[in-house]
């Protein structure tokens, strides 16, 4: 969607690098095809019968995936059936839920009746398994591609270069931005005598951090052989994957042309829609999380924990009907406060979808913390188990914008407010019980729209009071961009040039 202010570096690094590999890569035939890699039946895990119990569960953990896809990355726990999809960066949307049709038609043909199977394509992972494997490493379900083209030469010296690309790439893939958020994803490029080497490496979103730097560390020395001494190498596995690439130059023959893999295109692709995904999507993605340590831990099966358990699913059911719920459960000590919020032009379909997905994340993300918050953007959570009904969240608050700069950027700045202060006033108004609004401006040729919300258990003088103070903080983050936002834990603001929202 944006970049946060902390790693606005990044961003312009993944734009000029995507526009490097892609002057390179124009000048290939390179295959963007969704092609099929490989597949594993896991025959140690046995079949079911037609019309069981099992065949019952995973046919509704697949209608799960057939709306969880279009977001790159879903997963799904029932009983003893467990399935994961993780797309490739660049094949989120309509391309990841393509991918995922695709390797479940074929993964059924080439696995009938199998517990437990897994295959992979250019664009997407898909394993459904009987074992417990959410957030541990696959170990087993591995395998590597390589170009029949060698290097030639030293090749301690080419594996000394490959290695410590892989090892910053990993890093950079396993180190939170901020203070929680995480990518699991990391590209860059590093120079072999004189050639150009880039690299790329990829979790499935499930691992931890430390499990996400293990996975990628034991693969590349267990595949090392298979990386030495040649011009492109693919590792792919069950919970991560990375490649290196060094294309041949511009005067090589066609025949080395068509030698370099698919990797170098993919990664291109990937950097340029990491840009663009921080730019404008106007998919449910995941924003920010935040784990409060003031409010301390609780301990597994305490009071705490049994009444956050019965909080989250009166939240996922109260929510969704009107798109806001507020509620507490337990006695003190041991009571949770929480809300959750559904953007205003939101369906209760879509709140209901994103309340799923949040709640579950937030678990996993928080899973000892006494209080804690998730946005999305159709979405935000929030518990704690102090009472914050009410009063202005000042704490949790973050920027987002688009790296794009307006030509004109003062006067861009004064209708940006200026709209958003006009919208303040509208969501704001006697009998406007949504405390939501949004609105459009023309600015010549073009538009400009914007959006205000507040959490409803504010009063709307509150709720005045926190849009006015959030939009004066815009010219720290967002000054002359041509999209920005300042989200918090009970109001939020957001302007775009395109039409990000329904006019209401």
């Amino acid at each position: 969607m944006y970049s946060s202010s902390s790693v606005l570096k990044r961003l312009i690094l993944i734009n000029f690098l995507a526009i490097q590999l892609l002057l390179i890569s124009s000048e290939l035939p390179l295959n963007t095809t969704n092609e099929y890699l490989n597949h594993k039946c896991l025959v140690s895990e046995g079949k079911y019968k037609p019309g069981s119990e099992y065949e019952r569960h995973l046919n509704n953990i697949i209608k799960m995936f057939y709306s969880g896809s279009y977001r790159g990355f879903y997963l799904s726990g029932m009983n003893n059936d467990n399935a994961i999809l993780q797309c490739r960066a660049d094949s989120y949307g309509t391309k990841c839920h393509d991918c995922f049709a695709t390797a479940l038609a074929k993964l059924r043909r080439k696995c009938p009746w199998y517990k437990g199977m897994i295959i992979w394509y250019d664009q997407c992972l898909l394993a459904i398994t009987t074992t417990d494997a959410i957030g541990k490493i696959d170990y087993d379900n591995n395998f590597c591609m390589s170009n029949a083209k060698k290097l030639g030469g030293d090749k301690s010296a080419f594996t000394r270069t490959w290695k410590t690309l892989m090892d910053n790439l990993t890093t950079l893939a396993t180190t939170t931005r901020g203070k929680d958020e995480y990518t699991m994803f990391s590209a860059g490029e590093t120079l072999y005598k004189g050639d150009k080497m880039y690299g790329m490496v990829q979790c499935t979103y499930d691992l931890s951090l430390r499990a996400c730097k293990e996975c990628l560390v034991f693969n590349s020395v267990r595949f090392q052989d298979c990386l030495s001494d040649t011009r492109g190498a693919r590792f792919v596995g069950g919970t991560c994957t990375f490649s290196i690439d060094i294309p041949k130059t511009m005067s090589s023959s066609s025949s080395s042309k068509r030698s370099v893999s698919l990797s170098l295109l993919a990664l291109a692709i990937q950097l340029l829609f990491i840009h663009s995904v921080l730019s404008q999507s106007q998919d449910n993605a995941f924003l920010y999380h935040k784990c409060s340590d003031i409010e301390g831990n609780f301990t597994s099966r305490s009071p705490y924990e049994s009444n956050l358990n019965s909080l989250f699913p009166r939240l996922s059911y109260s929510v969704p009907s009107s798109g806001f719920a507020a509620l507490s459960t337990g006695n003190k000590p041991d009571n949770v406060n929480g809300l959750g919020l559904c953007r205003g032009d939101a369906s209760p379909s879509d709140c209901r979808t994103c309340l799923a997905t949040a709640i579950p994340e937030l678990r996993k993300r928080c899973p000892n913390n006494k209080a804690g918050i998730i946005w999305y953007d159709n979405c935000l959570v929030k518990y704690s188990s102090t009472n914050f009904f009410g009063k202005i969240d000042y704490e949790n608050r973050f920027y987002l914008y688009n790296v794009n700069n307006v030509s004109s950027p003062a006067s861009f700045n004064t209708q940006t407010k200026a709209i958003l202060t006009d919208l303040t006033k509208k969501a704001t108004a006697g009998g406007h019980q949504k405390l939501f609004a949004t609105g459009e401006k023309s600015l010549g040729e073009k538009k400009l729209y914007g959006l205000v919300q507040c959490t409803r258990d504010l009063r709307s003088e509150s709720c005045k009071a926190c849009l006015d103070g959030i939009i004066g903080e815009l010219p720290n983050c967002c000054d002359g961009k041509e999209g920005g936002r300042v989200v918090g834990g009970s109001c939020n603001v957001r302007y775009e040039i395109y039409p990000f929202v329904k006019i209401v």
